[in-house]
């Protein structure tokens, strides 16, 4: 395993992820630990960071031990409690009353479980900490990172800076009111079904949008759900759906990518599952995929024929079904080149437990 000191550019390249949208480094994060703590991580765990490679041998050991040092990078105090402060005082944060956008806020971090206790006055009791959520670069956490010496540092800085780094996409937070438009993409008739906690938007650059598009022509896009274990999402990210097939459905009707436009049953395949402890959004998440779907024959579904009231049978049934037609509201996607990931519905089980 290489140890190769951290350059200026990697600390600038980790503090500008933190600094333009926090919330999303969060979620890359949790999902990587997510996937390198699983069973199956030698599978789920793709692409795998290359400085713990040494030939054709992954050392899971030293990874896992960098990997459980992350949140020691991230909060310097160790029983942190933090409080939302704005011009109308201060107040206990809850994982319902996370700010969006972190304007005009700060975050004081206060390592005591009682706000008024005697020990500590806030914001000047010179034992807490102040976090200004426009400003990223003044978190403590963000000094450490980019301060880190030599040694076992170097490799914190070095994974963080990795997991972070993707050249084909980004992520990015978006506010909670966006989900009703999203849902309605994808399911008009507004079942009733939990509203996710956090939402995010993956951002394409240029050429992998003009590969998408040169492969949609004037076709129309469908939006449907995918859920799949927390795990998963860390290679779904970065390699697409199709290196990630479920063979327990795919058995039934056809080899393919299933997907829904019903997300009360994208839920059903998406529990809840242990991502990083450390975590602003929880520890305990459940991820839901929205994608977008070219309208192709290739996407197995009930449709009806042009101009007509009959289900086009050449668009319902997958080669080597056994299970006969596509159910309706699902979606079986037997071309890669069709799909992509576009949103990612995020639901923590700690903000259900506290409602």
């Amino acid at each position: 395993m290489q140890q190769p000191g951290q350059s200026p550019a990697v600390r600038e390249a980790v503090r500008a992820s933190l600094q333009s949208d926090p919330v999303a480094a969060d979620l890359r994060c949790s999902l990587f630990v997510s996937a390198a703590q699983s069973y199956k991580r030698d599978s789920v765990l793709r692409p795998f960071p290359p400085r713990y490679v040494s030939g054709e041998n992954k050392d899971f050991d030293a990874l896992m031990r960098h990997k459980m040092k992350i949140p020691d990078s991230l909060w310097s105090l160790k029983k942190p409690r933090p409080f939302l402060r704005n011009s109308r005082g201060v107040t206990p944060l809850s994982w319902t009353n996370f700010p969006l956008p972190f304007t005009n806020y700060s975050l004081l971090i206060i390592p005591t479980y009682d706000v008024a206790s005697s020990l500590c006055s806030p914001p000047h009791c010179g034992c807490c900490r102040i976090i200004q959520l426009a400003d990223v670069s003044s978190i403590p956490s963000v000094r450490d990172v980019v301060r880190l010496g030599p040694g076992e540092g170097e490799a914190q800085l070095g994974l963080v800076h990795w997991v972070l780094s993707s050249k084909n996409f980004t992520v990015k937070t978006l506010q909670r009111e966006e989900y009703v438009r999203i849902q309605e993409l994808a399911e008009p008739e507004g079942r009733c079904v939990p509203a996710p906690d956090f939402l995010f938007e993956l951002q394409y650059c240029d050429q992998v949008n003009a590969r998408f598009e040169e492969t949609r022509g004037d076709r129309d896009l469908i939006y449907a759900f995918h859920g799949s274990r927390l795990e998963n999402f860390h290679s779904i990210l970065h390699n697409g759906l199709h290196c990630h097939l479920n063979k327990a459905r795919t058995s039934l009707f056809g080899e393919g990518t299933y997907l829904t436009s019903d997300l009360s049953l994208a839920l059903l395949y998406s529990p809840h599952g242990n991502g990083w402890h450390e975590s602003l959004l929880g520890p305990v998440l459940s991820c839901i995929a929205v994608c977008e779907i070219i309208d192709h024959p290739d996407v197995k579904c009930q449709v009806k024929k042009k101009d007509s009231e009959r289900i086009d049978r050449r668009r319902a049934r997958v080669r080597n079904s056994e299970g006969g037609d596509v159910p309706q509201k699902y979606f079986v996607v037997t071309n890669n080149q069709l799909l992509r990931v576009k949103y990612l519905l995020v639901y923590s089980e700690k903000q259900h437990r506290r409602r």
